[in-house]
């Protein structure tokens, strides 16, 4: 559908929105950030080219303000640090690491500088520049050089500085807010795309939509399940059962634990939404082939840390969070 922008722009890109959208009402795991962000910015590109430009650059700096703000807490220092930085040993002399460290751990600072940066004139240069390495930094240690993990994001770290460089290198950035006051409905999409991450504060928005990538601050889960229920499965899925590590509650009846990340890349080549009810379809989808009451467990920790559990004959029925 996107060819035929080629010859008509406008139809092209409204014609895909309109497919993708109805194709991501369709299966809740398409709502990945790379979606969505594209997804607006075609939406924007239909604009007028100073409201289109002055759309896309408000929404891309909106990006960069809410992954720095999202990665301020806890367990980015905690978690994900040290998960990029298990990575640098591939790439990386060991005497370098302890610089890594500290560069890793101003990450949220260095996101909101970007985002900030980018519109004042002396300091545009200096945010380009840390974009360009912070994504490359990024794209390096998921990459196949480093972790080799995620690989789906790893377009995501090309594109994010291509676009910031198209849009933000070169001349004077004007005032975005003369050319989104017509038509009304550009400074609407632009105000609700950037103040909707708010919500994601409070569980109300989703993880993803509000760029908590990388953040730690997103719903987890764990699913356990019995070596019966795990005989039971098809063969594509039993190769994702493996011993459960940490994190099983005192007592529980189901020794092994499903590895739904890797299932979901494998089978649709994205990872699992980090929401709670993308959790409990899983579940569900595994009860399928449940037979006693203890073959599945699923433990579910929101963000905010609440923790519920869910057997097979609550994953049967209709659970609420």
């Amino acid at each position: 559908m996107l060819g035929v922008a080629f010859w008509r722009y406008k139809w092209g890109v409204a014609g895909f929105l309109i497919l993708s959208l109805f194709m991501a009402f369709q299966d809740q795991n398409r709502w990945q950030p790379w979606f969505y962000l594209y997804w607006v910015m075609l939406l924007l590109s239909l604009l007028a080219p100073p409201a289109a430009l002055a759309g896309n650059r408000l929404a891309l700096s909106a990006i960069y303000l809410w992954a720095g703000i999202y990665k301020c807490n806890g367990k980015f220092y905690d978690e994900v640090v040290p998960f990029f930085l298990g990575a640098a040993p591939h790439w990386l002399p060991v005497f370098l690491l302890p610089m890594i460290k500290l560069v890793l751990s101003i990450t949220p600072i260095i996101e909101v500088f970007i985002a900030l940066g980018v519109w004042v004139p002396r300091w545009r240069l200096a945010a380009l520049g840390l974009a360009l390495a912070t994504h490359l930094t990024a794209l390096v240690s998921l990459g196949p050089w480093g972790g080799n993990f995620n690989a789906v994001v790893w377009p995501w770290n090309l594109v994010m500085p291509a676009l910031l460089l198209a849009l933000f290198w070169g001349g004077e950035p004007e005032s975005p807010w003369a050319p989104l006051r017509k038509p009304l409905w550009a400074a609407i999409v632009v105000a609700v795309f950037s103040t909707l991450p708010i919500l994601g504060r409070y569980g109300k928005w989703d993880s993803y939509l509000s760029f908590s990538i990388y953040s730690g601050e997103t719903d987890r889960a764990n699913i356990l399940v019995s070596a019966a229920l795990r005989d039971r499965l098809p063969p594509n899925m039993q190769k994702f059962v493996q011993p459960a590590g940490t994190g099983v509650p005192p007592g529980a009846r189901a020794p092994l634990q499903f590895d739904f990340r890797n299932w979901a890349e494998s089978e649709i080549k994205v990872p699992p939404i980090p929401e709670a009810r993308s959790y409990l379809a899983v579940a569900r989808h595994l009860c399928s082939w449940a037979v006693e009451p203890d073959d599945l467990l699923l433990i579910v920790e929101t963000r905010k840390g609440k923790r519920s559990f869910y057997r097979t004959a609550d994953l049967k029925g209709r659970p609420k969070l």
